[in-house]
């Protein structure tokens, strides 16, 4: 299923260094989610769950990934196996300044994310 994961910057850097990390939670676009958002965009509901994963962290990997439903009103997770680099879409990185202004980061760009973050 394709999740968004809120991570730390350790998450970023094993996923450099050993291509994969293990993780507990994400989130995932259900339908009794997006029914509570009265939307039918798919980029509209794309964007609201990275919100809902982004106040967890201002990290968050959207990828392919193992897990069950734990609450299908939040679209929470539990991420089961590793997230693995080759299935990572994409990273969406905050910072300080604006941590609830999201960028978009590439699945090589990972040095760049954790750059941007830090800043």
């Amino acid at each position: 299923m394709r999740a968004w994961v809120p991570v730390q910057p350790e998450h970023l850097t094993s996923l450099q260094s050993a291509a994969q990390f293990a993780c507990d939670l994400g989130f995932v676009v259900t339908p009794e989610w997006a029914q509570s958002w009265d939307e039918t965009d798919t980029e509209v509901l794309e964007a609201q769950i990275l919100a809902d994963a982004g106040q967890h962290s201002r990290l968050v990997i959207v990828c392919e990934c193992q897990g069950s439903i734990t609450n299908a009103d939040s679209g929470q997770i539990a991420v089961s196996g590793p997230v693995i680099k080759a299935n990572v879409y994409a990273v969406f990185a905050a910072n300080s300044v604006n941590p609830q202004d999201f960028l978009w980061f590439g699945p090589t760009e990972l040095p760049e994310a954790l750059a941007w973050h830090s800043s």
